[in-house]
């Protein structure tokens, strides 16, 4: 069986900005991360384990786990600005993040935790923005 493999360029995440506004790309992303999806375990290891090995038992909960994007920050871009308003926000906003040949979209809600920029000399002005989703994805 051939094994497709894609290259990581051409990744994009686009975010929700209101009612009204078509679904707009974040502009400038040099590097991505999809959602993590986990399963979350608890400790189940009676008295009379005989192993002395821990046990684990799956709870029935899942959550997403933060991801991150680095930008090329630019800004008087409006999707760039619209994830500081976001960050200010209490509420979480929509994403979808997308791979490069359009073969997956990950569609969920996130609140935007964390922008962090740095500017090293030898570089350009980048912002990781830390995304903390929030309830259940919709794969396609």
């Amino acid at each position: 069986m051939a094994v497709t493999v894609q290259g990581g360029f051409g990744f994009t995440v686009k975010l929700h900005i209101g009612t009204a506004t078509p679904w707009t790309t974040i502009a400038s992303v040099l590097d991505g991360e999809f959602p993590e999806q986990e399963a979350l375990v608890a400790e189940s290891t009676g008295h009379d384990a005989t192993s002395g090995y821990a046990t684990w038992t799956k709870t029935g909960k899942r959550q997403l786990n933060p991801f991150t994007l680095t930008l090329a920050w630019d800004t008087d871009d409006t999707s760039q600005a619209a994830l500081v308003t976001a960050f200010d926000s209490d509420i979480s906003i929509a994403l979808q993040v997308q791979d490069p040949d359009g073969d997956e979209l990950i569609a969920i809600s996130a609140l935007v935790t964390k922008i962090g920029r740095e500017s090293k000399q030898d570089g350009i002005v980048q912002c990781v923005v830390t995304f903390q989703p929030t309830g259940a994805p919709t794969i396609t």
